[in-house]
């Protein structure tokens, strides 16, 4: 059996004041997430935040 483990993720968040920051998190997300269907995981385990705030953009 294999399976990915993600956690807090936060995505939303602008550190540091740059919107380029705010991607890297969106990357590393996507990232996770395109390794998880690549490497045919049997299941995903999200733990922690997802979204940084509790009410996320449609962006996010």
């Amino acid at each position: 059996m294999l399976f990915s483990h993600i956690s807090d993720t936060h995505l939303g968040l602008v550190q540091y004041g740059t919107e380029e920051r705010a991607q890297d998190v969106y990357d590393a997300f996507n990232q996770s997430i395109d390794t998880s269907i690549k490497d045919h995981v049997d299941f995903v385990i999200f733990a922690g935040d997802i979204f940084h705030i509790p009410n996320p953009s449609g962006t996010a």
